[in-house]
């Protein structure tokens, strides 16, 4: 069977698109021991708890998400979780929808998810991206002490 000159660049691709999948789908499919998704899970489920409580309390519904990938290393030491630690700026959250409805109407028209990231350090950082309502919450296993954002959602929302 003869083949067009133009035909043949179009089955290389084809073929060169094949291969790049199958030879990087391993390093793309990296699998999480059972040590890992037991600590993501707990520590979701820590997160989330708190997220559900500050819904219910702000009339809202806020979703919380993780960037599992901005964490390096372990998510639990002994007693602390990263988890707990996200859930503090929920919390705080929380505390400006307890204060009165304007604090409950800014939340509401100003926040749309919380995420929860490992790049925060011992200090940990907060973010409020206004234009996707996206409050980027940073913390880490090695925060010494937990920091509040209520000043931070004061100004920013």
């Amino acid at each position: 069977m003869k083949q067009s000159v133009r035909s043949l660049p179009r089955r290389l691709h084809r073929w060169a698109l094949v291969a790049a999948v199958v030879i990087g789908a391993p390093a793309l499919a990296y699998t999480q021991s059972l040590g890992e998704k037991q600590e993501r899970k707990r520590n979701d489920e820590l997160l989330q708890e708190v997220v559900k409580t500050m819904n219910d309390d702000c009339k809202t519904s806020i979703k919380a998400t993780w960037d599992w990938q901005s964490f390096k290393g372990r998510l639990t030491r002994n007693s602390n979780h990263v988890g707990s630690n996200c859930g503090v700026g929920a919390e705080d959250i929380r505390r400006l929808c307890l204060d009165g409805d304007e604090g409950k109407q800014a939340v509401k028209a100003g926040i749309k998810t919380i995420v929860c990231k490992g790049d925060g350090g011992k200090d940990g950082k907060v973010h409020l991206d206004k234009k996707t309502r996206t409050l980027v919450y940073s913390t880490s296993i090695d925060a010494e002490l937990q920091f509040h954002i209520t000043d931070y959602l004061k100004q920013n929302l």
